[in-house]
């Protein structure tokens, strides 16, 4: 046969010669893996986490718009009449209100809470365990309340539906508004500002929407991971405990000086907001007429009554 260079080459493996190739044996290892590709910048960002101050809104606004709409249609059958027939006050009405009102929020805060840990979001996951459900069920209190309020001054409950479906539209827009960067809008209020600012921040005050997302992005800041925008990826947080729910925080967001109150405050703020408009509509519900009976005097609670 034809012994060249090239003819070799061809026949045997590695350049062996071909008579040899039958006397000779190798293995050979092949190790793969897919090619490697970078994660993305924002790799592990929640979306909760970001806007969850606007989302976890939604579900007290059904116990509102609910609460309102049954509330005025009770009014307007006059189905307190039969019950003050019976030798009912009103007190026993309002007090089943307020229950049924209380377990439709605390069953919701509790549902909510659940979900968002099936979900695997950080702001319930790498919170203390406690936080979360309270935060919810304060603000439902507190919205229940304002049902109450809101139904003690209207007659029709068409008009109800309208007034509370409005409310709820308005609050969302308002909470796309409030809730935009983290919540970094309300950190401002809190900062070196004009007086007009702070007088806004005291209106806001009677906002129960606005302490839960003071609240929420409080938390979430510590919780949650976030996009740190200068770093350009998402950090992670190191955990929100009991006791970070008093602690102030100073900070510096655009040169100015922001004395950020504890998240407890929040808290606080909401269980005020729930009795302030507990109170009025008990009193409005006293002074108005409606299905309640007579109206009583305006200073009836000093002692002063109709003649």
């Amino acid at each position: 046969g034809d012994d060249s260079p090239s003819h070799a080459l061809a026949a045997g493996p590695a350049g062996l010669p071909a008579e040899s190739k039958a006397k000779t044996s190798f293995s050979l290892d092949v190790w793969w893996r897919h090619f490697p590709t970078q994660l993305p910048r924002v790799h592990g960002y929640q979306v909760a986490a970001m806007n969850g101050g606007i989302y976890f809104f939604v579900p007290a606004c059904v116990i509102f718009f609910t609460l309102v709409s049954e509330l005025v249609g009770e009014k307007e059958s006059k189905r307190r009449v039969g019950m003050r027939t019976m030798g009912l006050k009103n007190a026993a009405f309002w007090l089943a209100w307020s229950v049924h009102a209380g377990v439709l929020s605390l069953v919701s805060a509790l549902l909510l809470t659940a979900c968002g840990w099936a979900a695997g979001f950080e702001f319930f996951t790498n919170s203390h365990w406690l936080v979360p459900p309270t935060l919810f069920t304060f603000f439902n209190w507190a919205f229940s309340a304002l049902a109450f309020l809101v139904s003690a001054l209207v007659r029709s409950q068409r008009t109800a539906q309208s007034i509370a479906y409005t409310l709820c539209l308005i609050g969302f827009v308002f909470q796309v508004i409030l809730c935009s960067a983290y919540g970094k809008l309300i950190d401002l209020l809190y900062g070196n500002v004009a007086d007009w600012v702070v007088a806004v921040r005291w209106l806001l005050s009677l906002y129960p929407a606005f302490h839960l997302s003071k609240a929420f992005y409080a938390v979430a800041e510590l919780s949650s991971s976030e996009i740190d925008v200068a770093a350009g990826h998402v950090t992670k947080g190191p955990g929100f405990h009991w006791d970070d729910l008093w602690v102030t925080k100073e900070i510096k967001f655009f040169g100015m000086d922001i004395h950020d109150p504890a998240p407890a405050q929040a808290f606080g703020f909401l269980l005020a907001n729930m009795l302030i408009f507990g109170v009025l509509a008990l009193y409005l519900d006293a002074v108005l007429a409606g299905d309640q009976g007579t109206p009583a005097h305006p200073c009836f609670c000093i002692g002063i009554s109709r003649s």
